[in-house]
Order: structure tokens, then C-alpha cells, then sequence
């Protein structure tokens, strides 16, 4: 999966294309600077922010976004998990093999 010495590499394109192999797409979320808001649905069209009227560019010109977040959907990275029926039956223990004795075994034998 890895490229030779099993090393990523410090080009974003090479991450890129490792992630894209993997059926692992990701969505880019322009964001502030201080993380007061994201750029995306209602605020999708703004070019300000709504909470401290600073720009959303750094060079307003060239549309350069002064924060980018890259966000990697949670479906796609499940169904690529539970492909395995071996990784689906670890990750399914607790409800197929918890044990129910009122001691703490786990953390999700904790009450809330």
C-alpha cells in the first residue's frame, strides 16, 4: 500500500494519490484562521466572517483561502472497515460478546 521503506511522502499530490487508491476521497472546508465558523453550507457564498468581519482570503485576487480543512466522510472509511469479515467480528464484540455481569470489563461497561 505503502510506497518503498514503507514511508509516506512529504508531497501533498503523493498523499493524495495514496488516499484516492484507497477509495478514501475528502472534501476540502474552507475555515477561519481563529476557527470562528466554516464555509460551508449557509455560509458557503460569504466572504467574510460573520462573527469578526475578517476576510476569508489571504490574497483577496488570486481566492487563496486562509484555512483549509480537509474532511474524510465517516461512511466510506466504515464500509471499507467491515469489507473484512475478520476486522467486522473484532470490531463487533460488544454487542455479539459482551459479557453482562455487572463489573467493569470495558469502557463501555461504564455507566454514563
Amino acid at each position: 500500500m505503502f510506497p518503498e521503506a514503507n514511508e509516506l511522502s512529504d508531497r501533498t499530490y503523493d498523499a493524495k494519490k495514496i488516499l484516492c487508491s484507497l477509495g478514501m476521497n475528502y472534501e476540502r472546508i474552507y475555515a477561519f484562521p481563529s476557527d470562528c465558523i466554516l464555509y460551508r453550507k449557509d455560509y458557503e457564498g460569504l466572504d467574510r466572517c460573520p462573527v469578526c468581519e475578517v476576510d476569508r482570503y489571504k490574497k483577496s485576487k488570486k481566492k487563496i483561502p486562509a484555512k483549509v480543512l480537509w474532511y474524510f466522510p465517516v461512511i466510506p472509511r466504515f464500509k471499507r472497515i467491515f469489507m473484512n469479515s475478520e476486522h467486522a467480528k473484532s470490531l463487533m464484540w460488544h454487542s455479539d460478546k459482551r459479557i453482562c455481569d455487572n463489573m467493569l470489563h470495558h469502557l463501555v461497561d461504564s455507566p454514563q
